[in-house]
């Protein structure tokens, strides 16, 4: 009888479909710390650390849709799966790349240096591998990319675009959860083994925006859904876990807050088990938020928690270039009171922008597709003035923002000035050890011509212009 009530508990731990309460709020919180670590990272110095709480929620959620999926229609239907995702992902993604691109060629030319490759990056989800190749350190601040932030949208299209075929492989391959949820932990530990083997605090960037050191987030939130999936809730379902799940979840998240506040971004411990710790505690947290009726899911389900988190993906495109932007168009001495009151307004600015974008171009994209919109696009063109202005304006900032990429400079004003000035020490430096250019003394002295003496003596005898001689001695008595 007591096996039975045990596997009735299991049974209501596993996913039965529909909305998770409090993966909004996580969702908000990851946002929340990137946000705040960009703006004052002396402050909020593991903020970077959201970004794999975003890659646990990720990995979680990606394969648990693929699940129900499964389970519900007995296959995955991939060309649907890649729809979705591309309807969610990419218009915000054109949008602010049309948007913040002509404003840079308005604000500051220097902005546009490498903008066809950000672009590039950004329309062929490749950024992480560009700026690696290019030599990008995401550490410098001074001087920033407009899309740097990109980096890690790079890297979930690469898990979005190659993971659900390796899936259905595991899927297929394999029957019960524990070795699918092996494998992937395996995979999650020797991710995290390459960025701590390969840490070199020279080359931090390579480690972080390599999507093969990085990908133990993604891996670890993959394990838990697939646990969650089964038909006993797997280790969901675990006597210890019934038992101190919910206090465990807190925990995870004390601690996860703990890690964002503390942890600097250069020290060898956020890459040598660090971002993997967090990535744990952040699984943690998940795995609390789906456990039926836990205090964690309603306090991170509250209303401002859930508006931060359904548009976290917009406010995370949108923070870093308007930031940069703003700061470029109203300069202000960074970590002055001037410097937050100012990034609080260009955040206000964001949420706003954010709102507006996913209102008007995100849902609707998500909600009828790219056809249906096109054709309701293309009909109202032809009959209604304001469809044909708004076409008017996307095609202005289509044409701006392919005149930045040409015109754009290869090296910023600052770059020009430090170059100019190197050059000029070092033709400086080889003036003054050119033979040609250096003459000794005696030389200088044998090269003058010698006055005879008879032009010596005439200079004597020639009285100055006040009638004196030159050799008279005008100078005060000395007093003894």
């Amino acid at each position: 009888m007591f096996a039975h009530s045990a596997e009735m508990k299991s049974a209501a731990l596993r996913d039965h479909g529909g909305y998770i309460p409090g993966l909004d709020g996580l969702r908000a919180l990851a946002v929340t710390a990137v946000i705040v670590y960009h703006i004052a990272p002396g402050y909020v110095r593991g903020g970077f650390l959201g970004v794999d709480i975003f890659f646990a929620i990720s990995g979680f959620l990606i394969t648990t849709l693929l699940l129900r999926e499964r389970r519900r229609y007995g296959h995955v239907n991939l060309p649907n799966f890649w729809l979705r995702r591309a309807r969610r992902l990419i218009p915000a993604l054109i949008t602010v790349t049309l948007v913040v691109v002509p404003l840079a060629l308005i604000v500051h030319r220097d902005l546009l240096v490498g903008i066809g490759r950000q672009v590039l990056g950004a329309l062929t989800f490749s950024t992480n591998w560009l700026e690696i190749a290019h030599g990008s350190d995401y550490f410098d601040s001074t001087a920033p990319l407009l899309f740097k932030n990109f980096w890690s949208l790079a890297i979930e299209e690469q898990f979005y675009l190659v993971w659900p075929a390796v899936f259905l492989l595991l899927i297929h391959a394999f029957k019960t959860w524990r070795p699918r949820a092996c494998i992937v932990i395996f995979v999650a530990f020797l991710s995290a083994l390459l960025m701590a083997v390969w840490f070199d605090p020279q080359n931090l960037t390579r480690l972080y925006y390599g999507t093969d050191t990085h990908v133990f987030g993604l891996a670890l939130g993959i394990s838990l859904a697939f646990s969650y999936g089964s038909r006993t809730a797997g280790m969901l379902g675990w006597r210890f876990w019934r038992v101190y799940g919910r206090a465990l979840g807190w925990l995870c998240l004390v601690g996860l807050v703990a890690m964002i506040v503390l942890v600097p971004d250069t020290s060898a411990y956020a890459y040598r088990g660090g971002m993997l710790c967090a990535s744990l505690l952040a699984v943690g947290v998940i795995a609390t938020l789906i456990y039926p009726g836990s205090s964690l899911s309603r306090v991170m389900d509250g209303a401002v928690l859930r508006w931060i988190g359904t548009r976290s993906y917009g406010l995370y495109l949108w923070h870093w270039p308007l930031l940069v932007l703003a700061q470029l168009l109203v300069p202000v001495p960074a970590q002055s009171w001037h410097y937050y009151v100012h990034s609080a307004i260009t955040i206000v600015l964001v949420c706003i922008v954010c709102e507006v974008s996913y209102r008007l171009i995100e849902t609707p994209v998500r909600k009828y597709g790219y056809r249906r919109i096109f054709q309701r696009v293309k009909r109202g063109i032809l009959r209604e003035t304001r469809p044909k202005l708004y076409a008017l304006g996307v095609a202005v900032l289509l044409g701006l923002t392919i005149a930045a990429i040409v015109v754009a400079p290869e090296k910023t004003q600052t770059q020009l000035m430090i170059e100019a000035n190197q050059q000029a020490i070092k033709d400086s430096q080889a003036r003054a050890q050119d033979p040609a250019h250096t003459e000794k003394p005696a030389q200088r002295h044998k090269e003058e011509p010698e006055e005879s003496p008879k032009e010596s003596l005439e200079q004597v005898k020639k009285p100055s212009a006040s009638g004196l001689s030159p050799t008279l001695d005008t100078s005060d008595p000395a007093f003894t």
